[in-house]
C-alpha cells in the first residue's frame, strides 16, 4: 500500500516547529501555511538534513535557513540552533501521529543532490519574520503516511490525489514511551507554594487591609512547585514581561 505526503500533515508539522520553538525561546512564534516551491540553493541560506527514526525506518528532512540565523531581542539564535528546534517539534508532531516514539537525530551538512517535495513558510519570531524552507524526502512520507516511501509533488504546482491509508491492525503498546503517550494531554494543575502559616480563629478575624501574615520562609527561599497538589520542584520566582514565572532550580526526587 502506498500513501502520498499531503499538504496538510506538512503544515501540522510546520505549526507543531513553531510551538517547539516557541517554548525554548519563550514567546510566541507562529508559523504560515506552507507552498511548494523550487529549493533555494545560494550562499544566504544555511542548509543541514535531519534523520527522524521510528523502529527500523528512518526518514530525512532537509531545513534551509537564512545564514543570519534569527534575532530575538539582544540575542542570535544560530542556524543549527534554528534547525535543531524546529525539527525537535516536527519529532513530537510525529511521536503524536504514529503513537510510538520518534528519535531525532543531530542537524548534519544536507548532500549536493538534494531531492523532494520543497515546502516554504515564514516564522514570526516576536516582531521578525524568517523563512524557513523543508525538503521531505520521500522516506520522511512514508514514516508520516505508514506507506511504502513514493515520489512527492513536483514543485510546478499542487498535486491532487485520492487519500489512501494504510490497513489497521492491532499494535501492542511501545513501552513505557507508550504508557507516558496516552497521559501527554491530561491537564495537570500547577501551584506555586511562597510558604505557609498558621492562625487561630480570632487572629483570621482581626485581619485587615495592610495586616501582615508571617510565613515560615525566609526573604530569598526557594518557592515549592506543587503539580496537583504534589510536591516536583522548587524555584526562584522571576519576572518574565509583565508577568511573575518561575526559574526551576532543582527537581524534587519521589520518595
Amino acid at each position: 500500500m502506498t500513501a502520498t505526503l499531503q499538504e496538510t500533515t506538512v503544515a501540522e508539522l510546520a505549526q507543531a516547529a513553531a510551538e517547539s520553538l516557541s517554548q525554548i525561546l519563550g514567546i510566541e512564534v507562529a508559523a504560515e501555511i506552507p507552498v511548494i516551491v523550487p529549493f533555494p540553493s545560494d550562499d544566504s541560506v544555511v542548509t543541514l538534513r535531519s534523520t527522524l527514526t521510528l523502529g527500523d525506518a528512518v526518514g530525512g528532512l532537509v531545513t534551509a535557513v537564512p545564514a543570519t540565523g534569527a534575532t530575538v531581542g539582544d540575542s542570535t539564535i544560530e542556524p543549527g540552533q534554528l534547525v535543531a528546534a524546529l525539527v525537535e517539534g516536527v519529532g513530537t508532531a510525529l511521536t503524536r501521529l504514529n503513537g510510538a516514539a520518534v528519535q531525532v537525530g543531530a542537524a548534519e551538512p544536507a548532500p549536493a543532490d538534494v531531492s523532494g517535495a520543497a515546502y516554504v513558510f515564514d516564522l514570526n519570531i516576536g516582531s521578525e519574520l524568517v523563512k524557513i524552507c523543508w525538503v521531505v524526502e520521500a522516506s520522511l512520507g512514508a514514516l508520516i503516511a505508514g506507506g511504502d516511501p513514493v515520489d512527492p509533488p513536483a514543485a510546478e504546482g499542487p498535486s491532487v490525489a485520492p487519500a489512501t491509508f494504510p490497513e489497521l491492525t492491532p499494535q501492542a503498546p511501545q513501552g513505557r514511551a507508550r504508557e507516558l503517550q496516552l497521559l501527554a494531554d491530561v491537564p495537570m494543575n500547577v501551584t506555586v507554594e511562597v510558604g505557609r502559616g498558621s492562625l487561630q480563629v480570632r487572629e483570621l478575624l482581626a485581619l485587615v487591609q495592610g495586616s501582615i501574615v508571617e510565613l515560615d520562609r525566609v526573604i530569598g527561599s526557594p518557592v515549592d512547585v506543587l503539580v496537583n497538589g504534589s510536591l516536583v520542584a522548587h524555584g526562584d520566582i522571576v519576572l518574565v514581561g509583565d508577568d511573575l514565572g518561575v526559574r526551576i532550580t532543582e527537581i524534587v526526587e519521589p520518595l
